[in-house]
């Protein structure tokens, strides 16, 4: 029928399976409503969720500026599931490395070394074979070395762990943040031995700069840690550039603002401003929340300024708060206070230094374990020595000796002996002037500590030093055995010089004789006889000399028979000519004194033909000697012989004169030490020569002579005693003109020479370079 439905033609029929790919979709969504309808699936693992957590944290904590809540809530996530995870090796890694970078952003010390702490307990559960990144493995190294210099060192750590992890943490992996690094680094150089301040400074400086998270708290610890670095190594600008913004910064916390102050104070004290310094510390005192220590602290340093403003009373107020306290400020304001006690011109109030000094160092236990960080040593030391000075300049000696005592502490090895022994013998000393108790026990005392000071001792020269002090004191103890004794085990040491050796013999036969052992000079002579060689010819003539000198009469005889051995020598060397010379003067006046004119002449013209005047050094003395010999046996001579002899000797001195006047002119003024020396020698024997010019005009009965002479000498030698022996000249030729008026107006001139001259013009006890000759000779109730 015209009205059914047109079949559709082939080409429009739809096909049937063109929408067959949607059936397996729908299968699956069917399937999948079902199962978990039914139950059939899991939703979502916990290792899935852990694995999550780690990822993470290493993302927060690779930040450039983690936050250090959201680091902390998921440290805190990882942590909890870290136990039981298959993971747990790659967890614990970044649970490290998370507690590193919270450690470093954290301004609070306590606090970072806490996640320090942490840090180095994970990392200590996992080992870099364990990681299978390969990045991860130079991280972990990188950041194990950090916590190992910051909270994993024991206090002993060797040298090579330190370059190793120096080494370690100056290489970081790639794209690995500082942070704390460069401190890190400048503590390992300060731990070194000797600590590297160079690279500290450096690396601190680094740290200032680098590490954008760092906490400001940590930078300002970094400032004053540097400027603590520059101020040890003198370099005080640096220090103040550091230290002036934490100064200025009005909002700084108090733990930055206190130190920074005090470090200002000691940069400026450095640098030997006092006076700034001084205000520094007084402004650090009047700030709040100071600590204990630092107060102390700034007591002390305020005193040390005090003191070189020379403000002592203020000084020892603050040395007085100072020695109160407990820490290193304690002991070392003791001293200083001590110091400043013995200003005080109270003897009692200077004693008061004992207990001080004796407080500051209890419990040392020797020079090494005492702290010079705030007195050196050396200063130290100088204030129990200047205790002792004081203390015996105030006869307190019991003080002194436990000043002594505690000064043991810290002393070089044996000064304590040597002090006490020196404490000893002025002890002694007292004793012996105020006759206030038998002082023989403290000298021996004091030479026993000599003794043993000498048994320390390595060193000839030191040995025989305190051997011949001890036997100084033995003599004064009433021991001269002891004393003989010690000289003759100083005189057993090897190479004794030269210039102690002669004293030490003389010094031994001394200590013979108060022994009363005499007979063993004796032997002490033979052994210095034996000895043949040109420096034991020198020792000979001095010893002689020394022997002479001393005018005791058991080693007089013992001096001139050692000039009559040196003098008859035969085939004298040139070493020897010197003293060879210098004992045939010797012996020649030896002979003179003795009143043996005749040998002393024979002796002296030998002399002078082995010695020819005036070019040999000796004789122009011996020259001398001869014309004095010449008139003293003129005296006894019959008239003719005793005109030669006056002759000659007349002859004898006017050359000495004449030759001494031209030697000087020639020379000028001298320039050098021995032409001083020289020259003085000149003057002596042309004045000796002058006077016996005068004796010889005398004698030869030529008055007028003698008085012209004398007239011209007088006016050369004024105010002198070679002024009163011409006066006294003049005095006997008055005598012989007939004219006792002026003869005793001459004697009266005398007395006014005599009363201007000091005592000290007089350098003899006997003759007429004697105060008492003039006295009893001259100027008695019977004068001559």
């Amino acid at each position: 029928m015209a009205t059914d439905p047109v079949a559709p033609s082939p080409a429009a029929r739809p096909d049937p399976i063109r929408n067959l790919w949607q059936v397996p979709a729908l299968l699956l969504g069917l399937g999948a409503f079902v199962s978990v309808w039914q139950g059939w699936v899991l939703a979502g693992t916990p290792g899935d969720a852990f694995l999550g957590d780690m990822a993470a944290l290493k993302e927060e904590y690779e930040k450039t500026q983690p936050s250090p809540k959201d680091l902390k809530n998921k440290l805190n996530k990882v942590a909890e599931g870290v136990e039981t995870s298959e993971q747990a090796p790659l967890g614990r890694f970044y649970l490290g490395s998370g507690y590193v970078r919270l450690a470093e952003i954290t301004p609070n010390l306590d606090e970072a070394h806490g996640y320090w702490t942490l840090a180095r307990q994970h990392f200590g559960l996992v080992s870099e074979k364990q990681l299978s990144d390969p990045a991860d493995g130079p991280r972990f190294l990188f950041r194990t070395a950090k916590v190992q210099a910051a909270v994993g060192l024991p206090a002993d750590v060797s040298l090579a762990e330190i370059i190793r992890l120096v080494r370690v943490l100056s290489a970081p992996p790639p794209g690995e943040d500082a942070g704390e690094t460069h401190r890190l680094i400048a503590d390992l150089a300060l731990r070194a031995t000797p600590p590297d301040l160079k690279v500290a400074k450096l690396e601190l400086t680094a740290y200032l700069t680098t590490g954008i998270a760092t906490p400001a708290a940590s930078l300002n610890r970094g400032q004053l840690r540097l400027a603590d670095l520059c101020l040890r190594t003198g370099e005080s600008e640096q220090a103040r550039k550091w230290l002036k913004p934490l100064v200025n910064d009005t909002t700084a916390p108090p733990d930055v603002a206190i130190p920074a102050r005090a470090l200002l104070a000691q940069v400026l004290m450095a640098d030997g401003n006092f006076r700034f310094a001084a205000r520094a510390w007084k402004e650090l005192r009047d700030m709040s929340g100071v600590p204990t220590s630092l107060r102390l602290t700034a007591a002390y340093q305020l005193g040390v300024c005090n003191l070189k403003s020379a403000d002592f009373d203020a000084a020892a107020r603050l040395f007085e708060e100072a020695a109160r306290g407990e820490g290193p400020e304690t002991a070392a304001a003791r001293i200083q206070l001590a110091d400043v006690r013995l200003r005080d011109p109270a003897p009692a109030r200077r004693q008061t230094a004992v207990a001080l000094l004796a407080d500051a160092v209890k419990g040392v236990r020797g020079s090494a374990e005492y702290d010079p960080s705030l007195v050196p040593l050396a200063d130290a030391q100088a204030v129990f020595e200047r205790t002792v000075s004081a203390l015996l300049s105030d006869g307190a000696f019991e003080p002194a000796l436990e000043t002594d005592r505690a000064y043991a502490a810290i002393c070089s090895p044996g000064r304590d002996r040597e002090k006490r022994a020196e404490i000893l013998g002025a002890w002694a000393a007292a004793l012996q002037k105020e006759k206030g108790g038998d002082p023989k026990p403290k000298f021996k005392a004091a030479a026993a500590e000599y003794v043993a000071l000498a048994a320390l001792q390595p060193k000839t020269e030191a040995k025989m030093d305190l051997l011949r002090r001890a036997a100084s004191f033995y003599r004064q103890g009433g021991d001269p055995g002891t004393a003989a004794t010690q000289i003759e085990e100083a005189l057993k040491l090897p190479d004794i010089p030269e210039s102690v050796l002669v004293p030490v013999w003389v010094e031994l036969a001394d200590a013979l004789l108060a022994a009363n052992r005499s007979d063993e000079v004796w032997g002490v002579f033979r052994k210095i006889t034996t000895r043949d060689t040109p420096l034991s010819t020198s020792v000979r003539y001095r010893l002689a000399r020394q022997f002479v000198d001393s005018r005791h009469p058991g080693l007089v005889p013992t001096g001139r028979a050692l000039f009559e051995q040196i003098a008859n020598q035969e085939n004298v060397s040139a070493a020897e000519r010197e003293f060879h010379e210098r004992a045939l003067t010797e012996l020649a006046h030896a002979q003179i004194r003795e009143g043996n004119f005749t040998e002393a002449e024979v002796g002296l013209r030998k002399q002078l033909r082995i010695y020819p005047y005036p070019r040999a050094p000796e004789s122009g003395s011996a020259n001398l000697l001869l014309g004095v010999c010449l008139l003293q046996r003129a005296k006894d001579a019959p008239p003719a012989d005793a005109k030669k002899m006056r002759d000659e000797a007349l002859a004898i001195f006017t050359q000495i004169m004449t030759d001494c006047d031209k030697a000087a002119e020639k020379r000028g003024r001298p320039a050098t030490e021995r032409e001083k020396q020289l020259a003085d020698r000149e003057a002596w024997l042309r004045l000796q020569a002058a006077l016996r010019v005068l004796q010889a005009y005398q004698q030869m009965r030529m008055p007028i002579e003698l008085l012209t002479e004398a007239a011209r000498m007088r006016e050369r030698y004024q105010n002198s005693v070679e002024e009163l022996i011409i006066w006294s000249l003049m005095y006997h030729a008055f005598k012989q003109l007939g004219n006792t008026a002026e003869a005793l107006n001459t004697r009266d001139r005398m007395r006014e020479v005599f009363d201007k001259l000091p005592p000290s013009a007089f350098p003899q006890k006997t003759g007429e370079y004697s105060r008492d000759f003039w006295l009893k000779e001259w100027f008695s109730p019977d004068p001559k």
